[in-house]
């Protein structure tokens, strides 16, 4: 990770939303799954705008109980929900 990086508990609903930009060709940002523990699931989410110049890494997470059933079973499974989305 590069620049800042901090830890935050975000909603199952606002995750979602990030995750909506995983593989997104994005200049200024960038979002990517980096996986799950038993019980939480990380996207790694990087900025390039910010107050420094040097961009801001941010890594957040969501309780699995929060997330559709069809995405726990693919991350339980240990497979990334996201691996196809374009």
């Amino acid at each position: 990770m590069t620049g800042c990086s901090n830890l935050s508990q975000v909603s199952g609903s606002e995750f979602l939303e990030h995750a909506k930009h995983i593989g997104a060709l994005e200049s200024a940002q960038s979002t990517t799954y980096i996986g799950a523990s038993t019980s939480r699931a990380y996207l790694e989410c990087w900025t390039a705008v910010s107050f420094d110049s040097h961009g801001t890494t941010t890594v957040i997470w969501t309780p699995l109980t929060e997330l559709p059933p069809s995405i726990v079973k693919k991350i339980k499974e240990g497979g990334n929900p996201w691996a196809s989305q374009k």
